[in-house]
C-alpha cells in the first residue's frame, strides 16, 4: 500500500473524532453528540432554536451506554 493512502486513512478517522461535539455544540443527531461525559452524563441531540442546525447536544437523563450497542 501506498503512504498516501495511509494519510488518507489517518485523516479520515482524526475527522470522525473531531466531527463529535460536547455539550452545546450544534448536531444534526445523536451521532454527532459525544456519547458520554466524564463515563457519567450522555449526550443527545435535542432541538433548539437559537442552532443554526436546529439542533444542540444536551443532557440526557438515562445513564452513559457503552459505545457500541
Amino acid at each position: 500500500m501506498h503512504p498516501s493512502f495511509f494519510l488518507s486513512f489517518a485523516l479520515f478517522l482524526a475527522s470522525v473524532a473531531v466531527a463529535q461535539r460536547g455539550l452545546g455544540g450544534e448536531c444534526r443527531g445523536d451521532n454527532d453528540c459525544i456519547r458520554c461525559v466524564g463515563g457519567v452524563t450522555p449526550l443527545i441531540c435535542k432541538t433548539d432554536s437559537t442552532s443554526t442546525t436546529g439542533k444542540r447536544c444536551a443532557t440526557a437523563s438515562p445513564p452513559c451506554q457503552p459505545f457500541f450497542d
